[in-house]
């Protein structure tokens, strides 16, 4: 009896490995956009994050010091800063300035820089968390190893797009299932919860969340 057992017990395994192998097989064949197949994805393994809502844009980058806010300025942004003429002076039109810098005088884009506060480091770091566990199996279409984008009901606006660091101690290897590639920017949570019923709820409680980091740690 225990032999029967032990047969019946083979022969099923070895039908779960078969099935298992066949869908492997066919998998292979299939079109469609580019797909991570197995993506776990670390919150700490982020190196920078962007925020698009309407006109408003915020990129953090992370740092050995904690997130850093980048905000470049163009030539056009910084002729306020230029010196008043006397016309301007005499008839009061006259800002406070801070001189401007060789760099903004050659007419040269200029990147600043400036260091998140503790308060909004965390923030950022709990928004992170929130994103990376929406990221389940299939998430969407990946053009690179190191960079992704997930755009969040772009109906409205509102687009996220992470990028993070592929390195050796990644909890979970992932793997890429090759079809018909797509942009890059064509990549949207909603893709993950295509069968949840609460899928615009979700969506809803993702995009306020966003626009409330933006508007939080924007200056």
């Amino acid at each position: 009896m225990q032999s029967l057992s032990r047969k019946a017990l083979l022969v099923f395994l070895a039908l779960l490995v078969l099935d298992l192998l066949v869908r492997l097989w066919a998998s292979r064949g299939t079109s469609g956009p580019v797909v991570v197949e197995n993506l776990t994805m670390d919150p700490d393994q982020v190196s920078a994050l962007e925020i698009l809502a309407g006109k408003e844009r915020l990129v953090l980058e992370r740092t050995p010091q904690g997130f850093e806010r980048i905000d470049n300025k163009s030539r056009e942004s910084i002729k306020s800063r230029e010196p008043s003429t006397s016309s301007q002076e005499k008839e009061g039109n006259v800002t406070s300035r801070a001189p401007l810098t060789a760099a903004e005088k050659q007419g040269v884009d200029v990147t600043l820089r400036k260091p998140l506060s503790s308060t909004q480091t965390r923030e950022v770091e709990a928004f992170l968390k929130r994103i990376c566990s929406m990221v389940r199996e299939r998430v969407g279409a990946i053009a690179e190893e190191n960079l992704s984008a997930y755009g969040l009901d772009p109906d409205h606006g509102v687009s996220i797009r992470l990028y993070w660091q592929k390195t050796a101690q990644s909890r979970r290897p992932f793997t890429v299932g090759f079809g018909t590639s797509l942009p890059l920017n064509v990549m949207y949570v909603y893709a993950s919860f295509s069968d949840t019923p609460g899928l615009f709820k979700v969506l809803r409680t993702y995009r306020e969340s966003a626009v409330t980091l933006l508007r939080s740690v924007s200056p």
